[in-house]
């Protein structure tokens, strides 16, 4: 019944696109992904986790001007 645009937005070391496949469960036909990632999909344990989508020193430009700019194209 979801119809409206969506924004999913994971960590690479944290659920990141583990989360992706609850988006295909939506009737929405605008749904875009940003996964934080800095490493390889073997060095997710040492990747960007949950809580640097908030307190990384870089997660103004990499995490909330991507979804600034997301919402100001929606």
């Amino acid at each position: 019944d979801v119809k409206v645009p969506v924004l999913y937005v994971g960590a690479g070391g944290g659920v990141g696109r583990y989360g992706e496949y609850s988006t295909r469960l939506l009737g929405s036909t605008d749904v875009t992904h940003l996964i934080v990632r800095s490493r390889p999909e073997g060095e997710r344990a040492l990747d960007f986790g949950h809580a640097d989508l908030f307190l990384a020193r870089d997660a103004r430009v990499r995490v909330w001007q991507p979804i600034l700019q997301w919402m100001r194209a929606h």
